[in-house]
């Protein structure tokens, strides 16, 4: 009897030592509760709280607990979310291009565009693409945070001046505030369009329709001796001086509007429609930068790169041979 009292006794030991080792959690709504009643009223105290370790703490720092009411009870039902921590990072860079219809985009890049910068013409242009990033972050801000609460207020302001007209107001002011109110609606939903894509399974299949194309019936394989004789084909020197030349601005130019500007973005997260849209500002540095690379035969480093994606092959891969790698 005498041990087992003892070993009780250092059993509770410990776990008091163990408790004070707890912390309690910062409750959402304080618990108060235990009435003590007196003829003047009662004492709260609160007895309800909720013990974490250290181990608590370093996988969940945010956790909080809240108390539900407690009713008939002198407890309340305590309630602790387990989220765990993240780090919030800075998202990347994305030209969208429904900013390009704004009546203020060329204003905004044309502002970082007169900068002087001092080096080779693919440094300026890249520094200037760089520097821009930051004034179009904060134009989007701006003129399409929260594009769909927008819309709603554009909507309802355009129905409220339309609801005045029909009931016989035709003053002027009224309908000059119907037609500007009118227009913007049109291009706030322009942009909340732009913004949502479409169905994911279409887009897809979309995708690779523009990427493969359709299939050509007047087009049939050709012949291993048609193959042999195109393989021993020799230039001629006019050929080869063709082939050498310089390029021309027309050229580059065509090169840029021959792309769809619909395509994902490069790793700057600057579409081609974002080049073509401010090419009356920035195609001088455009064509310099390209000629540029085809006199000198270099890229600056953030330039030349790329990004490689994993997609699974199967579900839930655990090897990197169920990965198929994708360069862009």
């Amino acid at each position: 009897m005498v041990i087992f009292a003892i070993y009780l006794g250092w059993g509770i030991l410990k776990i008091y030592w163990r408790m004070l080792s707890y912390k309690t959690i910062p409750g959402l709504e304080t618990s108060l509760h235990g009435q003590i009643k007196r003829t003047e009223g009662f004492i709260a105290r609160k007895l309800d709280r909720v013990l974490v370790n250290e181990f608590w703490l370093g996988h969940f720092p945010s956790s909080t607990v809240g108390f539900q009411a407690p009713l008939i009870s002198a407890h309340s039902l305590s309630i602790t979310p387990v989220i765990s921590s993240y780090v919030l990072t800075k998202s990347s860079f994305k030209f969208f291009n429904f900013w390009a219809a704004h009546p203020k985009f060329e204003e905004v890049v044309t502002r970082r565009w007169n900068e002087n910068i001092r080096g080779n013409p693919m440094y300026i242009f890249y520094s200037k693409l760089k520097k821009s990033r930051k004034d179009l972050r904060e134009f989007n801000k701006d003129n399409f945070s929260d594009i769909s609460k927008r819309v709603e207020e554009a909507e309802s302001h355009l129905e409220e001046i339309q609801s005045k007209i029909l009931g016989g107001d035709q003053s002027p002011a009224l309908l000059t505030a119907e037609h500007t109110l009118n227009k913007a609606y049109v291009e706030l939903r322009s942009a909340e369009e732009s913004f949502y894509p479409k169905d994911i399974s279409q887009e897809a299949v979309d995708f690779y329709q523009k990427l493969l194309g359709a299939v050509d019936p007047h087009v049939s394989g050709a012949e291993v001796s048609t193959l042999q004789e195109i393989l021993n084909y020799n230039h001629t020197e006019e050929q080869r001086s063709f082939l050498s030349r310089q390029v021309t601005e027309m050229e580059i130019k065509d090169a840029l509007w021959s792309m769809d500007g619909d395509r994902a973005p490069g790793l700057d997260g600057y579409s081609a429609h974002f080049f073509k849209a401010s090419w009356a500002i920035i195609g001088k540095d455009f064509i310099s930068t390209v000629m540029n690379f085809f006199t000198s035969g270099k890229l600056l480093k953030e330039v030349n790169s790329t990004c490689i994606t994993l997609v699974p092959k199967v579900p839930n891969p655990s090897k990197m041979s169920k990965f198929r790698s994708i360069l862009w």
